[in-house]
C-alpha cells in the first residue's frame, strides 16, 4: 500500500471532523429516538475503530476525557492510564513551545489544521504526527477534539529519498562523462556539469530545450536518428562523430530508454564520453607499445651483456697492471678498456630506456643541476659552437633522478652538435609554464598544472618531415655507421616518460631544430606531502566545518577526526553562522565550502571575520570564476583550496595555518 499524501491525509481529517460534528449535534439535540440512538452507536463505533488517533480533552484543565483505540496503540498507554490524565502529565510533548503555540491557535481561531508535531511515547521514543484540532462546546463545556496521524515512517522515507537524491546528484555532478536525461517530448530535463562544459552552455540554457535548439545542422541529423532508435526501444552503444561549434569531435554514446512499470517509454538517459583525443593518439600509442616491447627485450639482453663486458673490462684492467710500459700490447689493452667502457655506457642507456634500472627519485632544483651540466658540456663541445643559456630560476623543484635529467640534457645537446656539424649556435632555455586542459591534449600523459619547459635549440640541418615520427624509435638513426647507436633520443624519451613529463620537437629543414621538454613542478601540497609522516599532520583543535553537500561533510569529518581534530559540522551556512555567534571562542579554525545556498562561503567568511577577526578560515571550491583569490586573502581568508582535496594536502594546510595562528 502506498503512503498517503498530505492532501489525502487532510481530506481524511476533514471527513472525520464532520462525522464527529454530526455526533456532537446528536448528543446535544435532545432527540433520543431510536434513530438517534442508533446513530450515536454508529459514531461511537467510528470513533473507536478509526485508524487515526482521536482524542477528546477538556479545554479548561487539559484533562483527557476520552481517546480511541488507535490513540492508545500509538502512544503506548492504556485507556485506563490516559483517561483523567493530561498530555502534560503523560509527558507527550517533546517541545512545550509547540503545546503553547497550538493552544493559542485554539484560543484565537478555534481550530488548527494539519500541523506537524513531535510527540513522545510511553517508552520514551519520539514520533511525528500530523494533527488537526477544533474547540467545541458540549453542554456549556469546552472540549478539544484532536485528530492525530502517525507520519514518522513517511518522514523517514522522505528523508531517505532526499539523501538518495543528494547522493545521486553528487555522483552525477562529479562524473567526468556528460550525463543527460530527456523527457517524452525530447526536451532536456537533467544535465550534469560535464554536459554543460561539453556544449559550452550553462544548464539553464539547455534544460527545457530540444536538440534542434542547441546543435548545428551537421550534428543534428545524427542525434535525431539515435534518439528515434532509443524511443523505439533500442539501447544505443556506439561511436559517433559530431560537429560542435565548428570543431570535429568523436564521442562514445550509451543511450537507453526509460520505462514505466507497464513498459511504456517516458524518456531517455545517456552518457557521453569525448574520445577524440584517444582516437587521435592511436598512432602514438602504437609507437609507445612498440618501444616498450623493444625495451623489454633490450633490457633482458643488456643485463646478460653487462656481465660479459664486466669480464672483458676486468681482464683488460688486470692485464694493464701486469704489462710493462714499453710493451706494444699495452696500447691494445687500453683500447679494449676504452671500448668496454663505451659498451658499458650503451648498456646504461638501454637499461634507462627499458626502465629496468632502479633510479633513485628525489626532489631537486633542476636549474642548479643544469648549470653544472652546462659547465661539463662547454669543456666537451667544440669552441666553434656558441652556447647561450637562460636557466636561472631558484624555485623550480622537480621530483626525479638528477643523473637521468643530466643525461637528457647531454643527449639532446650532443644530438644538436652532430646536427650542426660542429659549427653553429646552441641555445638552452628553462622557464615556468602552466598547461591547461586544452594544451595537455597535445600530449599523451600530461595533466593540467605547473611545469618547467627545458628547450634545446640548434641551427643545424633540421629533420625531414618524413622521418619526424621515427626519431624517438630505438636504434633509428640518420648518422653514418659507427657514429651513432640510435639510442640517444629513445633514452631521452624513456627518461622523460618515467618522470611523468613529455617532449615535443619543432624542426625546419635547413634552419634547425628545437626540443621542448616538459617536467612537472612539485609545488602542490598533495605532491610535497606524499612522503610526510602522518603524525606530523595531527592536531587536537576544534574546527567548524560547513558544506551543503552532506556526503562531503561526513567524509571530511571522518578524515579530520582521523587526524585528531574535534569537528562540528553544518550543512547550512546560516546555521553555522548562528552557531559561531553563540560560541565564537570555541573554534580554532573554520573550513567552508564556497558555493552554498542562502549564503556563499565568501560572505559567510566575511560575517565570521567581523565577529572575530583573528579566526583562521579555509575556503574550499571546485570551480568559481567569480571568486577573486587575491581579494579573498586580503579580506582575511587564510587559504583557498581546490576540490577534490587530497587527504594529506588538506591535513597539511590545516596544520600549517594552525601553527602560524
Amino acid at each position: 500500500m502506498s503512503t498517503p499524501t498530505y492532501e489525502e491525509l487532510a481530506e481524511e481529517n476533514e471527513k472525520l471532523r464532520k462525522k464527529i460534528k454530526e455526533f456532537e449535534d446528536i448528543i446535544t439535540s435532545g432527540k433520543r429516538d431510536d434513530l438517534s440512538i442508533s446513530s450515536e452507536k454508529m459514531y461511537e463505533t467510528i470513533f473507536r475503530m478509526s485508524p487515526m488517533s482521536i482524542g477528546i480533552t477538556r479545554f479548561e484543565d487539559g484533562t483527557i476525557y476520552d481517546v480511541n483505540d488507535a490513540y492508545c496503540e500509538t502512544t503506548g498507554f492504556s485507556l485506563y492510564e490516559i483517561r483523567g490524565s493530561s498530555t502534560v502529565k503523560l509527558n507527550f510533548w517533546v517541545n512545550q513551545e509547540d503545546r503553547k503555540t497550538l493552544k493559542n491557535f485554539l484560543i484565537n481561531d478555534g481550530r488548527y489544521r494539519n500541523i506537524e508535531t513531535n510527540y513522545r511515547r510511553k517508552d520514551g521514543s519520539m514520533y511525528t504526527v500530523l494533527q488537526s484540532a477544533e474547540l467545541v462546546t458540549i453542554q456549556d463545556k469546552k472540549f478539544i477534539i484532536g485528530l492525530h496521524l502517525d507520519i514518522t515512517e513517511k518522514k523517514k522515507l522522505e528523508e531517505n529519498l532526499k539523501k538518495s537524491e543528494s547522493r545521486l546528484r553528487a555522483i552525477t555532478n562529479s562524473a567526468i562523462d556528460s550525463i543527460f536525461y530527456k523527457d517524452i517530448n525530447r526536451k532536456y530535463i537533467i544535465v550534469n556539469p560535464a554536459m554543460e562544459k561539453l556544449l559550452g552552455l550553462p544548464a539553464e540554457k539547455i534544460i527545457g530545450k530540444k536538440s534542434e535548439e542547441i546543435f548545428s545542422k551537421e550534428a543534428l541529423s545524427i542525434i535525431l536518428e539515435v534518439d528515434n532508435q532509443t524511443f523505439s526501444g533500442e539501447i544505443i552503444d556506439g561511436v559517433y562523430p559530431l560537429n560542435i561549434d565548428g570543431n570535429e569531435y568523436i564521442f562514445h554514446l550509451i543511450q537507453v530508454p526509460l520505462r514505466y512499470e507497464n513498459n511504456d517509454i517516458y524518456g531517455i538517459s545517456g552518457i557521453v564520453r569525448d574520445i577524440t583525443k584517444l582516437k587521435g593518439l592511436e598512432d602514438q600509442v602504437q609507437r609507445v607499445q612498440k618501444m616498450e616491447s623493444i625495451g623489454t627485450l633490450a633490457g633482458g639482453l643488456a643485463h646478460d651483456f653487462n656481465n660479459i663486458l664486466a669480464i672483458i673490462l676486468g681482464n683488460a684492467e688486470l692485464g694493464l697492471k701486469h704489462m710493462p710500459q714499453h710493451i706494444q700490447a699495452k696500447k691494445i689493452f687500453e683500447n679494449i678498456k676504452i671500448a668496454s667502457l663505451r659498451g658499458k655506457e650503451i648498456i646504461g642507456q638501454i637499461l634507462s630506456f627499458s626502465r629496468h634500472d632502479k633510479a633513485e627519485l628525489k626532489p631537486f632544483n633542476i636549474s642548479m643541476l643544469l648549470q653544472e651540466s652546462i659547465k661539463l658540456l662547454r669543456a666537451t663541445i667544440p669552441s666553434s659552437i656558441k652556447i647561450k643559456y637562460d636557466i636561472w630560476n631558484e624555485e623550480d623543484i622537480i621530483f626525479g633522478n638528477p643523473s637521468q635529467i643530466n643525461q637528457v640534457l647531454i643527449n639532446l645537446c650532443t644530438n644538436s652538435v652532430h646536427a650542426m656539424n660542429n659549427k653553429g649556435n646552441l641555445n638552452i632555455n628553462l622557464e615556468n609554464i602552466q598547461l591547461d586542459e586544452t594544451k595537455t591534449k597535445t600530449f599523451n600523459n600530461l595533466k593540467p598544472g605547473n611545469y618547467v619547459k627545458l628547450s634545446v635549440q640548434d641551427t643545424g640541418a633540421g629533420i625531414e618531415p618524413k622521418i619526424m615520427n621515427r626519431i624517438f624509435e630505438p636504434f633509428f638513426t640518420t648518422k653514418e655507421v659507427g657514429k651513432g647507436t640510435g639510442l640517444g633520443l629513445s633514452v631521452v624519451y624513456g627518461i622523460i616518460n618515467s618522470h611523468n613529463g613529455a617532449i615535443a620537437v619543432h624542426s625546419t629543414v635547413g634552419k634547425g631544430t628545437m626540443f621542448d621538454v616538459f617536467l612537472p613542478i612539485i609545488n602542490t601540497a598533495s605532491e610535497i606531502t606524499s612522503n610526510i609522516n602522518p603524525d606530523s599532520l595531527k592536531g587536537n583543535e576544534t574546527i567548524l566545518l560547513v558544506d551543503d553537500e552532506e556526503m562531503l561533510t561526513e567524509l571530511t569529518q571522518d578524515i579530520l577526526i582521523f587526524f585528531g581534530y574535534k569537528i562540528k559540522c553544518f550543512n547550512s551556512s546560516i546555521e553555522a553562522l548562528n552557531e559561531f555567534k553563540l560560541n565564537k571562542n570555541k573554534y580554532d579554525l573554520i573550513i567552508s565550502d564556497m558555493t552554498m545556498p542562502d549564503m556563499t562561503g565568501d560572505i559567510l567568511s566575511k560575517e565570521i571575520i567581523a565577529i572575530r577577526p583573528d579566526i583562521p578560515i579555509i575556503l574550499c571550491t571546485g570551480y568559481n570564476e567569480s571568486l577573486d583569490e587575491e581579494k579573498a586573502i586580503k579580506s582575511g581568508i587564510k587559504k583557498i583550496l581546490m576540490k577534490p582535496l587530497a587527504t594529506s594536502a588538506l591535513a597539511k594546510n590545516i596544520r600549517d595555518i594552525l601553527n602560524k595562528s
